[in-house]
């Protein structure tokens, strides 16, 4: 398959041990324990997307123009596919890992050039409809070749995001419409109309996707998408959100704005236990903002190049990370290493500090990477638990900064200030699937989605009844 050629042979090894490893942190380690392990540049181009495969093995990254993927293990980059027709916004792989689905961004109508580098795929871009620019591809990663077309939306989709469970994808676009789709046909199988620029989320489960729009945050059944939401929650907020998702385990909502500004929402009453608004966003920018694996933290860029981290329970400021000189844009974990990335004009792999901090070194091509393979030692550390009583690394030290020598690297350890809270966090634990589909769909919802079906059987016995 596409993967293994991808995967070597000693991350083939290795990979039972990592799905089945699990991601533990504490404020301590947070605090002073992560630096920059890795730096990928693009000559100055945005990193518009990160996102990590299931089983923690790869990294995916997209630039205005390319995709770009990366072992976790190694650091090393894996595969580059080049897009200048189309674009690349927002790419997320699927769940064989083996393809990508990945929207348009459309620069002047086109991102087309004469350099011979655009992917062999492309069309004319004189005769592209609306929907056809800003459509979503499903693209092999292993021959280069889009393999399927979603078209619908009119204008630029900004989220996109899989089922955990399932072949469905919902999409948000800026023409204001959330659309529901499965992987393996071409037509959207929903259509909603928001209010606003909206973001969407699915649930850990895969049961529930969340769209938020405007001062609304709707729950809708996956499979029920037609019934309309069966939950609507309330948030004031001016600005214009800019990214939405869920806690591990499902009991939160934390969405993200183009302000200095992130609530965190009771997925079960909506309630909004707290606002993080420590970090800095001047600039308006569209911050990404995440969880931790274990659910305890929370942590977003800044405009000033500074990663913030919180704690979900009591909603303190536990740690300030700093390593880039750019707006960071989006921060994402790892969910099987104790890894996370980052993302503005470069890429950075954060990863837990051993030793002493690795050596920089450059590389004459903006859009590759050198990095030192690690032994087979560091390559196993690298799905260990973080936060261990023998303060045993979850990551690989060896890796190091590569890119052009005009621009500074940072090697771990170098550059990683950090701020203690007056509070340290609190442990949660882990429910079960079970108890989280309760949570979900138990009480008044339960009813209410009873209620709904009931509703659903007396229309099509009706329209049957209207039709003999």
């Amino acid at each position: 398959t596409s993967k293994g050629m991808m995967m070597s042979d000693k991350d083939k090894s290795n990979n039972d041990d990592k799905n089945d490893s699990k991601v533990t942190l504490d404020a301590a380690k947070l605090r002073s324990s992560f630096g920059l392990g890795q730096v990928h540049r693009f000559d100055g181009v945005t990193v518009t997307s990160i996102d990590f495969s299931a089983d923690g093995e790869l990294l995916l990254a997209t630039t205005e123009t390319s995709i770009h993927v990366y072992s976790c293990v190694t650091g090393k980059e894996r595969k580059k596919i080049n897009n200048q027709k189309y674009g690349c916004g927002i790419a997320r792989f699927c769940r064989d890992e083996e393809t990508v689905l990945c929207s348009s961004r459309i620069v002047d109508g086109s991102n087309s050039n004469n350099n011979g580098n655009s992917n062999s795929n492309s069309h004319s871009s004189g005769s592209q409809s609306s929907e056809e620019r800003h459509a979503v591809r499903l693209i092999s990663m292993f021959d280069n070749k889009f393999v399927r077309y979603y078209m619908g939306h009119t204008d630029e989709v900004v989220s996109l995001e899989l089922s955990p469970s399932s072949d469905l994808f919902v999409t948000a676009s800026l023409d204001r419409t959330v659309r529901l789709w499965n992987v393996g046909k071409s037509e959207c199988v929903g259509k909603l109309v928001v209010r606003g620029r909206p973001c969407v989320a699915f649930d850990p489960q895969g049961l529930i996707f969340a769209v938020v729009a405007m001062n609304q945050v709707c729950l809708y059944d996956a499979f029920q998408f037609a019934n309309g939401p069966f939950e609507t929650f309330y948030l004031e907020h001016n600005g214009e959100w800019s990214n939405m998702t869920f806690s591990p385990d499902g009991k939160y909502i934390l969405i993200s704005s183009n302000e200095a500004y992130c609530a965190l929402l009771d997925a079960f009453s909506g309630a909004l236990l707290h606002t993080f608004t420590t970090h800095s966003n001047q600039s308006n920018a569209f911050l990404k903002a995440c969880f931790t694996p274990d659910g305890k933290f929370v942590m977003c860029g800044s405009d000033d190049g500074s990663i913030h981290v919180w704690d979900v329970a009591s909603g303190n400021t536990v740690a300030q990370w700093s390593g880039h000189h750019d707006p960071v844009l989006e921060v994402k974990w790892n969910p099987k290493m104790a890894l996370m990335a980052s993302s503005c004009v470069h890429l950075g792999m954060w990863i837990l500090k051993t030793g002493p901090p690795p050596s920089s070194s450059s590389s004459s091509s903006s859009s590759s990477s050198t990095a030192a393979t690690p032994s087979a030692s560091a390559a196993s550390s690298a799905t260990s638990t973080a936060g261990t009583a023998n303060g045993n690394s979850s990551a690989p030290s060896a890796l190091v900064s590569s890119g052009p020598s005009t621009t500074p690297a940072t090697s771990a350890g170098q550059g990683l200030t950090v701020t203690t809270p007056s509070a340290t966090a609190a442990s949660t634990s882990q429910p079960s699937p079970s108890s989280h589909s309760t949570a979900v769909f138990g009480q008044g919802r339960a009813r209410k989605r009873a209620r709904l079906q009931q509703q659903q059987q007396q229309q099509q016995q009706q329209q049957q009844q209207e039709r003999k």
